[in-house]
Order: structure tokens, then sequence, then C-alpha cells
């Protein structure tokens, strides 16, 4: 068999660590939750260069997230979230490692993948997940959207 240069460059930048955990946050999320991807994947899709083509994939330039997908990924996680929450938690900490994320947003996406994460496994309740949300809102406001606002204008 042929060696292919593109091939074995592949091979070795996937060796390292950080490379390989940003990459991972190209997938989508197992289940359907379309919000989830508007935030994350779509996000980190555009940060990491991927270019627009027939086929998609979804990208998002903007690093400001409406805040009713925060709530529409909130009130439709899964179980089947839980695999991929942890994919884009580790990807961001590795893509900040990296410099391919600001890390003000990277900590944004980082803490809100977690909260998620939370919620989806269980580990924080209706009363704390209210509380941890109300806290990312205030912490990260200049990367939300507040769409009633806008619609105000």
């Amino acid at each position: 068999m042929r060696k292919n240069k593109k091939v074995e460059k592949l091979k070795s930048l996937l060796n390292d660590y950080h490379i390989y955990c940003a990459v991972r946050t190209l997938r989508g999320p197992d289940s359907e939750n379309e919000a989830l991807k508007r935030i994350f994947s779509a996000r980190l899709r555009s940060l990491l260069g991927i270019k627009p083509h027939k086929a998609g994939p979804l990208l998002r330039n903007n690093p400001k997230v409406p805040y009713s997908d925060i709530e529409k990924a909130l009130n439709n996680i899964k179980e089947a979230d839980i695999h991929y929450l942890a994919h884009v938690y580790y990807g961001l900490l590795s893509m900040k490692e990296l410099g391919i994320i600001d890390e003000k947003e990277g900590d944004f996406l980082s803490d809100l993948a977690f909260i998620l994460w939370s919620w989806a496994t269980g580990g924080i309740d209706e009363e704390r997940i209210k509380d941890f949300i109300c806290d990312l809102v205030s912490e990260y406001k200049d990367f939300i959207e507040d769409e009633s606002s806008e619609s105000r204008n």
C-alpha cells in the first residue's frame, strides 16, 4: 500500500492529546438535541476552520449563544447527550490550551457543557439548575444573546 502524506500527517496530529480532544468536538450530539448542536458543534467546527460545503455542516461564527438555545438544550437533554457533553468539555479545555478559542468564551462554553452534563446525569436537581443557569447568565452575559431585548429594538 502506498503511503498517503495527508493520512500520515493526520495520524501524527491525532497522537497529540489536545488535538485529539479538539477533533472529537466535531461530532454532533447522539440525540436529536438541535440546540446542543447549535451551541457547541456549530461553534467549535467554525473555530476549527471547517468550511461550509454542500452537505453541511452547521457552523456558527458568532460567539454569542441565544438564550433560547440554552433553554431548549436544557429542556431537551437526554441520557444520550452525556457522552457528547464529555467530549465537548474536554475538547474545550484542549482548545483553550492550544489557543484555538478565547479563554473567556472557552470558560463560558465549558461551564455550560458541565452544567448540562450534570443535569443530564442527575447530579443537579431542578432547584439548583435554575441557580446555576442564573449564575452562568450573570457571569457570561457578553456571550449570551437576549432575543427579547433585540425584538424590542
